[in-house]
């Protein structure tokens, strides 16, 4: 992701906007947005809008809204290191006894900040009343403005600047979030003068991410939208923090290439149309073949039987023919092959069986007299590859020549 525009506002609902690009190691700031002194809580809609006009955010930037939510919470606990739904279940039963609300009437999310050598995690959690979500996403949807996620600081500010506190007024002015250490996660603790002096300042996050130009105006109420904005480009976003997070309707989130997705789906549906129609046209072919086979093989079948009729000495052989006749089988392109066998074979010779498995053919022809050379008939033959011959000479002077054909590939 190489730009973004992050929407935020304090515990007053005074909105801070900022649009940034990525700039090598550094962000450029595009743009800016903040509210004028007079702004109220019951303006709140339209001014998401005009922030959002003035931003003038677009299809390629990733957006975010994040801001101060009443009675919302943030901890980390310390959990076995499991898979993320393994997680969200154990979480299920853990958090009725951190939050004081049942489980149907609060929202939450958890992300992994750590994995520890011992098999534990720390995994954070940011929970709040499902009705002050709710009363969210309704302002959302009244201010006709559209984003790709909610996302509160407290929850991204890890890998990013684990090694520092994060003091948030415009969220919290009596609470900062302390830094983990080897022995425990990260807490809110009380304000005081003392650990006031180690708190990131707007300036040490200026001179972490952002470039010289543009920085007019951009003072401490604008650190969440920074942090946001630097775990956004950051690319340790992973999925299972996506999954995690608090899911924002789709009628919220940004239609982005909205014909061209259409466009995409229509030229699919044309491209399936199409393959279904060759493949059709294809069996259609198929099919007359073997019917006209199956028409000219019927006829044959009689014209044997009028020969049989007529000449007891080729009974045996008429018999087979006629088994063979009446087992026809479905696969024209089988069908293909015999009569092409029967065709390269003299007139001293005859098939008596044949099996098939898969692309292999089975075949036995009985001969007259010697094989008279007739491997080159057949391995000339466009229709299959003779894979084995060989043959048995008989007490009467007559052989039995076995043969292994497989079917050759069509192009």
């Amino acid at each position: 992701m190489n730009s973004c525009c992050i929407i935020s506002w304090n515990s007053s609902k005074v909105i801070y906007g900022l649009c940034l690009k990525k700039q090598g190691s550094k962000r450029l700031v595009e743009a800016i947005y903040c509210d004028k002194d007079d702004a109220t809580e019951e303006s709140f809609v339209e001014r998401l809008k005009t922030a959002y006009d003035k931003l003038n955010c677009r299809d390629s930037d990733f957006i975010a809204v994040s801001g101060a939510l009443q009675n919302a919470t943030w901890f980390d606990l310390d959990m076995p290191d499991l898979p993320l739904p393994d997680t969200v279940e154990a979480l299920q039963y853990e958090l009725p006894q951190l939050f004081p609300l049942p489980q149907d009437e609060m929202v939450w999310q958890c992300r992994k900040t750590a994995s520890h050598d011992n098999s534990r995690a720390t995994i954070r959690v940011f929970a709040l009343p499902r009705v002050e979500w709710n009363k969210l996403l309704e302002k959302l949807e009244s201010s006709e403005i559209t984003a790709d996620a909610f996302m509160t600081p407290f929850m991204v500010i890890d890998p990013i600047l684990s090694e520092h506190n994060l003091y948030l007024p415009n969220i919290d002015e009596n609470f900062y979030f302390e830094r983990a250490t080897a022995d425990s996660c990260r807490h809110m603790r009380n304000i005081n003068d003392k650990e006031a002096a180690d708190i990131l300042s707007i300036s040490e996050l200026r001179d972490i991410f952002i470039t010289a130009d543009n920085i007019q105006g951009l003072n401490e109420h604008f650190i969440p939208a920074l942090v946001v904005a630097e775990y956004i480009f950051s690319g340790t976003r992973s999925r299972d923090d996506a999954k995690a997070a608090l899911p924002l309707p789709p009628r919220l989130k940004p239609s982005r290439l909205k014909f061209l997705k259409i466009a995409t789906l229509f030229t699919g549906l044309a491209a399936l149309l199409c393959l279904t129609a060759l493949f059709t046209v294809d069996w259609l072919e198929a099919y007359g073949r073997y019917e006209t086979l199956k028409n000219e093989i019927s006829e044959l079948k009689h014209q044997l039987n009028s020969t049989h009729r007529a000449n007891t000495k080729s009974e045996k052989r008429v018999k087979i023919i006629e088994n063979l006749l009446n087992s026809i089988p479905k696969n024209p392109k089988l069908l293909d092959i015999l009569c092409d066998l029967s065709q390269k074979l003299p007139h001293n010779m005859w098939i008596t069986s044949y099996r098939t498995s898969g692309q292999k053919i089975y075949i036995t022809i009985k001969s007259s007299s010697e094989s008279n050379n007739i491997q080159n008939k057949l391995r000339s033959s466009s229709l299959f590859n003779l894979d084995n011959f060989r043959s048995r000479r008989n007490l009467d002077g007559t052989y039995y020549i076995y043969l292994q054909l497989k079917t050759r590939e069509q192009s």
